[in-house]
């Protein structure tokens, strides 16, 4: 019998939140297009600068542009022991087409295999929630 203590959640704040998801490279994407079937999911590289998140993203099928609206996830979940973190970012995107700001937030990202097909997203976080599985106290 496992004797160890039972996995519960504990919600993290924000800024702590954002602190895990900035020392994550990667998370997936989640796009709803309002259309019957599943939504998109997509592995996409990100860079959190303050409250901001930086998606560096492939162009979806058939070059149709990102909804104006997303959620990204990203987790560190050990399988064996069920424990780590998992956040939810929701908010509104644009597309970044500056020159200047597509330097600065796109050189610190790794590049997926096709940089052509790429755009950089900025998501502003609007509701962020942030959990910790964990077998005691954080």
């Amino acid at each position: 019998m496992d004797d160890q203590p039972v996995p519960s959640l504990l919600e993290l704040p924000r800024g702590q939140a954002l602190v895990l998801l900035a020392g994550l490279g990667a998370g997936r994407l989640i796009a709803d297009r309002a259309a019957p079937g599943p939504a998109d999911l997509v592995v996409v590289n990100h860079l959190v600068e303050g409250e901001h998140v930086y998606l560096r993203v492939h162009l979806p099928p058939g070059g149709a542009d990102y909804p104006q609206r997303l959620t990204y996830l990203a987790q560190q979940i050990d399988p064996e022991e069920h424990t780590g973190w998992v956040v939810l970012v929701t908010g509104a995107v644009r597309r970044v087409v500056e020159p200047g700001e597509l330097a600065r937030y796109r050189v610190p990202m790794r590049a997926w295999p096709d940089e052509d097909n790429e755009h950089l997203l900025l998501l502003r976080p609007e509701r962020l929630t942030a959990y910790h599985l964990t077998r005691g106290r954080w």
